[in-house]
């Protein structure tokens, strides 16, 4: 997937990718909308997962 352009990733794919570039930055305030769009079960559950993580106490 490294080596795909982003305009060749499917939508689940790209949702992914998204939630991915979030997740990276050192932010304060994490925004998500509809996060689980496009993912299937396995995904959403991931995606939720990877997203709670950033939840602390000082955020």
């Amino acid at each position: 997937m490294q080596e795909r352009e982003i305009g060749a990733l499917s939508g689940g794919e790209l949702q992914r990718f998204a939630c991915a570039m979030v997740c990276i930055q050192d932010g304060d305030i994490f925004m998500f909308d509809e996060p689980s769009s496009y993912l299937d079960v396995k995904q959403r559950l991931n995606a939720a997962t990877t997203i709670r993580s950033l939840l602390h106490p000082s955020k």
